[in-house]
């Protein structure tokens, strides 16, 4: 697949993850702006599977207007966007801040913030969902045009994070669309791996990280949500389970929060689980109060996901590289998609420093042990 460093980079991980290479896999500098004239700021948080003799990724592509001294633009698209050629809906409009306006807290490059009311008013990008094939040489192609362009009201702010799992002879993505409504999760389908086909909202506000199983359970799908009370409770992995990816119910707690660890402060359901004979290995992230981001995995029931037996005490893969520790959002590991080869070798795709897009490799057992290891 892609080179890796000379000896590994074995740092941090209990020699059990090793990083694809000394470099990211992708910069913003690589991907063209959707929009020509914009800036990429971030190229991250890819879905990843088995495609070809590479691996199909649908990753996060954060853009915007090229901002003056003083100046930030911010994309917001109102109403039914145009298509990517170009006809229908509405223009995109600019919203513009001026960084000394002292109503606005600029403090966090991911958002503008209200001061008296902390309320987030806007995001400093817009994000959509693009799409790459890596080859077995290592060359990444990336797609000149999002897989879906932003056509709903709860994507007047952006498409982000997205998961992709294989299921019963469909490409299933889940995404979180954001807009001043809140976030929502979406979900979306396809055949071929370049036409998606729109399900609609699975989930409303405020929710994301959601993950599918690549099988039915008990005849029903399930899925993996991450809801965010505004009260009581903390950011914490729920289920839910639904005939037909349309309708969800049966919501159940998973695990959530641990105060006073690397994960105290939020958790989220990473990559889509992989089936072992152990149960359903699933990598999460996890954050602490000083949002710095890495990741831990969870092994599932079988045959009732929303029970754990066990789960790593450390990170397997915290933010050490100098491209995961700097960026545009420095001090994040984010992962997003997780293939298993036939070889045993689990190979895990990240989004680093919301920036850049990272991999590192495994062997299966080694990850397995480390979960029991932790639960002795």
């Amino acid at each position: 697949m892609v080179e890796r460093s000379e000896g590994g980079d074995r740092k941090g991980m209990g020699a059990v993850f090793e990083r694809c290479g000394p470099a990211p896999l992708l910069r913003p500098d690589d991907v063209p702006p959707v929009v020509p004239g914009d800036e990429v700021i971030g190229v991250f948080n890819p879905a990843a599977v088995r495609w070809e003799e590479g691996f199909l990724l649908v990753f996060r592509s954060a853009e915007r207007p090229r901002s003056s001294a003083g100046l930030l633009r911010v994309p917001v698209y109102e109403g039914s966007a145009p298509t990517p050629e170009g006809g229908g809906g509405s223009a995109r409009q600019v919203r513009m801040f001026r960084l000394d306006d002292d109503r606005y807290d600029f403090s966090d490059p991911r958002v503008v913030v209200e001061r008296d009311g902390r309320r987030i008013v806007a995001l400093t990008s817009f994000s959509f969902l693009r799409r790459a094939v890596l080859r077995p040489d290592g060359q990444v192609e990336v797609d000149p045009r999002p897989i879906l362009w932003p056509s709903d009201p709860a994507e007047a702010w952006g498409m982000e994070d997205p998961r992709l799992v294989a299921v019963e002879g469909r490409l299933v993505l889940s995404y979180a669309a954001v807009s001043a409504r809140g976030i929502v999760v979406m979900l979306a389908a396809s055949r071929d791996g370049r036409t998606f086909e729109r399900l609609g909202a699975a989930l409303p506000p405020e929710n994301k990280n959601a993950v599918l199983f690549p099988r039915r359970l008990g005849g029903r799908y399930v899925l993996l949500h991450r809801p965010v009370p505004a009260g009581i409770g903390t950011p914490d992995v729920w289920s839910a389970v639904s005939p037909d990816l349309r309708h969800w119910g049966e919501h159940r707690p998973v695990f959530g929060v641990r105060p006073g660890a690397w994960d105290e402060a939020r958790v989220g359901a990473g990559a889509p689980p992989i089936e072992t004979e152990k149960g359903w290995l699933l990598f999460y992230h996890g954050a602490d109060r000083r949002n710095r981001y890495a990741m831990g995995a969870v092994l599932l029931h079988r045959d009732r996901p929303w029970e754990v037996l066990a789960r790593t005490a450390a990170p397997l893969l915290e933010p050490e590289a100098p491209y995961e520790r700097r960026g545009f959002f420095g001090g994040v590991v984010f992962p997003t998609g997780a293939v298993l080869d036939e070889d045993g070798t689990v190979t895990v795709f990240y989004g680093a420093a919301d920036e850049a897009i990272g991999c590192a490799r495994a062997p299966l057992q080694a990850v397995l042990e480390a979960l029991w290891t932790s639960n002795k």
